[in-house]
């Protein structure tokens, strides 16, 4: 394993060196193409300040209004899905996808709209929860980004801006879509504006999509498993008022979201779940009700050059269902074993608030100095109900479906918990961007936590309730040099530290009778450290951006069954536990390019990935963790200009990704996942009819040849070949 990193890691570096080392040679060959300075982007979530993307000192990639309209999206991970080091997680969801950030799932990237998180205490993560048509632009920060954004940014940080009002007194919006993979409809309408000291905007949302079709055939429901279908709706406002350099702002959102869980019924066959015989999972609600209030101020006086507070209020209500049934033998009474069949509901109400306030200034010379501070109080009030019966049966030593027939009478199971918890996490920052010369900046960051939970109640056996605490300091540091023209060097080394959710450290999971997984009051916080180098090139009309990595997690939390990896389990009824594994260890390439062929408008375009990601626990090591070792998307853009009005783009491109396997220290199955590639077209007709009125017309097929495969780290068949429409009329 050493070898083979090192390998890989020395590849890694000779490729990124090669890259630094071209930059220049590529800028002086194009140094006649004409630089257009305001297409440099401009960025907030890095360093919670405005910068160019050639000024920051981290991976950053942004999805722009333009590419927002211009997708077929049916929810923010569409948004993202071809950014380097970025991919879907649909579990068995396909309406609550979270994504991937350079291996780290949902629950270890902090998830912000408008600077706010969206908390969640699950062990998936936290949801989106917000339709693409409300989003102005998208910003993601990979690597650790705990000093800035606090707790769970081990991987990433994901800032959603959401669109604010519009140029005039009133401008209206209305627009939906079709997507013929569940033959489902997604519309929009929103009215927003602004006039003297006033903007506003109202939004409206709603979807509605049936059973995914993929290549092999239709996710529909069974009398094993449910379907795939998903529906959502959004309602949103927000109203600011600005006053000089002054802007205070209140919002308020109302999302409702609900969704079938499919699950492979060849997953659950007799073969690999011996007496599994229902297991219809449901998702009918997901619930996201949130008020909040913002308060900028910026320029306020020669050192004071910017004020930011915010505070909000937010509630997440969940349900999930469960029918269950198996049949499992007793190794000690053998033909004899049981059955347990059950109905298990689990709620949640969710309510967090929280507050959050900065100050930027320029204390010394050529020094842009920030102090923050963050209060968020979590609380969870959960209940677990579980209805059914408990038969003694007897099976058929000769089938190879263990069939059995029923030898009892049942008894019956009546199980009703109540449990509340709570976290509140206080947390201060300050960072320091250092101005050394004109062409080389320095930036430092350093964040105190501390951290207090406590179990409040709770009648479930085996557990009690109890406190506890934690504190922690964590850095960073970055440099970034724009010495050669259009070329940017940028690397940082960054901690991240993810304290345990209320569901590992003190409320446990209930998936089903047959896998119970405990919660663990002596969990320790995860940390980790990341090393990163890059570059950037860009001039206007080519880009290139690299960026090598390697990071290291220790501490690890993950569920593992009962008596495995130090997993000692003080319930009779658990078969897992939350443990600390020894660390998992993460490394690669991200690069992605573009050339504006200017007398052809032709862009061709790659985004790449290589990594891997290794598990070690108790001595066992694999790298097997479900990433393929690459990933891409490569494709050409066409753009016509048909009249002064109208504008048309064309896009093909292709999607891969390499082989890859699962067999992780907690995984109870090997699965290996075949490479796969898929042919895509998009098309967008944009006509510009009047001052202020636009048509935009969208039109793809995705998965052309209709090939079946899974998403890298998902369980659910990706769509087969789909057509979507959408249009959006503003006027």
């Amino acid at each position: 394993m050493v070898q083979k990193f090192v390998g890989v890691s020395l590849r890694t570096a000779l490729l990124l060196s090669a890259s630094c080392l071209t930059l220049p040679a590529l800028a002086q060959s194009l140094e006649g193409a004409v630089q257009d300075e305001t297409l440099r982007t401009l960025v907030v979530t890095a360093s919670r300040t405005e910068q160019s993307l050639m000024d920051v000192t981290r991976s950053v990639a942004v999805v722009e209004k333009e590419q927002i309209e211009r997708q077929n999206a049916n929810d923010v991970a569409d948004l993202l899905r071809d950014i380097p080091g970025v991919a879907i997680l649909e579990g068995a969801s396909p309406g609550l996808r979270r994504i991937s950030i350079r291996g780290e799932g949902q629950a270890r990237n902090t998830i912000l709209i408008d600077g706010q998180e969206v908390s969640d205490h699950s062990t998936y993560g936290s949801l989106f929860m917000i339709d693409p048509a409300n989003i102005e632009r998208v910003e993601v920060v990979k690597g650790p980004s705990s000093v800035l954004h606090g707790s769970k940014a081990i991987g990433g940080v994901v800032n959603i801006i959401t669109k604010k009002g519009a140029d005039k007194p009133l401008e209206i919006s209305i627009g939906g879509g079709y997507d013929s993979s569940t033959g489902g409809y997604q519309s929009n309408a929103s009215a927003a504006g602004s006039s003297d000291h006033w903007d506003y905007r109202l939004s409206l949302t709603k979807s509605d999509h049936g059973d995914r079709k993929s290549g092999s055939g239709r996710l529909k429901a069974s009398h094993l498993t449910n379907g795939s279908a998903f529906k959502n709706q959004n309602i949103s406002a927000n109203i600011g008022y600005t006053h000089g350099n002054h802007n205070l702002r209140l919002v308020a959102e109302k999302v409702d979201m609900a969704s079938d869980a499919y699950v492979d019924p060849k997953s659950l066959s007799a073969a690999r779940t011996a007496g599994l015989s229902k297991f219809i999972l449901d998702l009918p609600k997901r619930d996201r009700t949130k008020f909040g209030i913002f308060y900028d101020g910026t320029d306020l006086n020669d050192i004071v050059k910017k004020v930011h507070m915010d505070a909000y209020i937010q509630q997440i209500e969940r349900v999930v269902d469960i029918d269950f049934t198996r049949a499992s033998p007793n190794r000690a009474t053998f033909p004899f074993g049981t059955e347990i069949s059950t109905k298990n509901k689990t709620s949640d109400d969710q309510v967090a608030i929280g507050f959050n306030s900065q100050i930027d200034l320029t204390l010394l010379d050529n020094h842009l100095t920030i102090f923050g501070a963050q209060i968020v109080n979590d609380s969870v009030d959960r209940n677990d109900k579980r209805n059914g019966t408990n038969t003694r049966v007897v099976f058929n030593p000769r089938s190879p479906n263990f069939s059995y027939n029923l030898a009892g009478r049942p008894s019956l199971i009546n199980d009703d918990f109540d449990k509340e918890a709570s976290i509140t996490t206080f947390s201060a920052f300050v960072q320091d961007e250092w101005n050394v010369s004109e062409d080389l900046s320095l930036t430092g960051g350093l964040r105190y936590f501390y951290i207090d939970s406590e179990l409040s109640k709770t009648n479930q056996p085996g557990y009690a309730p109890f406190s506890k605490s934690d504190d922690a300091f964590i850095g960073s540091l970055g440099v970034n040099y724009t010495g050669i023209d259009n070329v940017a060097l940028r690397g940082n080394i960054s901690q991240g530290y993810v304290y345990p959710t209320l569901l590992q450290n003190m409320l446990g999971s209930v998936f089903s009778p047959g896998n119970v997984i405990e919660a663990n009051p002596n969990l320790k916080a995860e940390k980790s450290i990341n090393y990163e180098i890059g570059a950037r090139f860009d001039n206007g009309v080519a880009m290139l951006d690299a960026a090598a990595f390697y990071s290291v997690a220790e501490d690890y939390i993950d569920s593992v069954a009962c008596g495995r990896f130090g997993a000692v389990c003080t319930s009779a009824v658990a078969s897992e536990r939350y443990v600390n594994i020894d660390e998992a260890t993460t490394y690669g390439l991200e690069v992605s390019g573009s050339y504006h062929l200017q007398a052809w408008s032709l862009t061709p375009y790659f985004s790449a990935t290589l990594m891997t990601r290794d598990y070690k626990a108790s001595g066992i090591e694999t790298n097997n963790t479900d990433i393929p070792a690459f990933t891409g998307r490569f494709g050409v853009r066409k753009y016509w200009d048909l009249d002064d009005d109208i504008e048309f783009m064309s896009d093909l491109y292709i999607r891969t990704a390499s082989e890859r396997e699962l067999n992780e220290p907690s995984s109870r199955d090997y699965e290996k996942h075949a490479a796969f590639t898929t042919l895509n077209f998009a098309s967008s007709l944009t006509y510009q009819f009047g001052a202020e009125r636009s048509l935009l017309l969208n039109a793809s097929v995705e998965n052309i040849f209709d090939k079946s495969y899974t998403e890298p780290l998902s369980s659910t068949p990706a769509a087969g070949r789909a057509f979507k429409l959408s249009g959006q009329l503003t006027f």
